[in-house]
C-alpha cells in the first residue's frame, strides 16, 4: 500500500473534522452501522479513495478546543479553554504554506470564525456557512405558519 504512494509528485489531502458525525452511527470507514437508516455514498466513496488514520485519537472534544489541537499538534486541553487561537501558536495551515500546498478552511461552526478568534489564520481561503448554531445569519427570512403558538417554541422570536 504505502509504495504505491511512493512519488515524486506532491500528494492533496482533505482533512475533514465534523461534530457532527456521531460515533454510534458511523464505523471507521464512514460506513453506517447496520440498523441506522442512512445513506453516504459520497463519504464510502472518499474514503475507498483514501487513507484513514485508523489509530488517530484526539485530545479534546468540545468544537474549539478540539481545532486548537488538530492545528497545533498539541495537547492544548489543559491549558487552553474555549478561547481564541494564540497568535504565537505555528499552526498546520502555516507549515502547508511553506511548502507551497494552498489551504483553505469550510466551516459552518461560528466558534471558529467569531472575531479575533484566528481559526482562520495562515489558510489561503476560507468559506464560512452560515447559520449554525447561534448565528443569526439566516438564509431565508421568510415568514412562516408555525403549527403551534409561538409561545409553545423556544427562542422563536430572536
Amino acid at each position: 500500500m504505502f509504495g504505491e504512494l511512493m512519488t515524486s509528485e506532491k500528494l492533496n489531502f482533505i482533512l475533514i473534522v465534523s461534530d457532527t458525525f456521531r460515533w454510534d452511527l458511523l464505523n471507521y470507514k464512514f460506513e453506517v452501522k447496520s440498523g441506522v437508516y442512512a445513506k453516504t455514498p459520497n463519504l464510502n466513496e472518499f474514503y475507498r479513495k483514501s487513507i484513514a488514520f485508523t489509530r488517530a485519537y484526539h485530545a479534546s472534544f468540545p468544537t474549539v478546543p478540539h481545532r486548537l489541537d488538530l492545528l497545533t499538534g498539541k495537547f492544548t486541553f489543559t491549558y487552553y479553554d474555549w478561547s481564541p487561537l494564540p497568535k504565537n501558536e505555528v499552526t498546520l495551515p502555516m507549515i502547508l504554506k511553506k511548502r507551497d500546498y494552498v489551504s483553505a478552511m469550510i466551516v459552518d461552526t461560528p466558534h471558529i470564525m467569531k472575531d479575533g478568534y484566528n481559526f482562520d489564520r495562515g489558510f489561503d481561503g476560507w468559506v464560512w456557512i452560515r447559520g449554525q448554531e447561534n448565528d443569526r445569519y439566516r438564509t431565508a427570512p421568510k415568514e412562516i405558519k408555525l403549527p403551534c403558538s409561538s409561545e409553545k417554541i423556544r427562542n422563536v422570536n430572536t
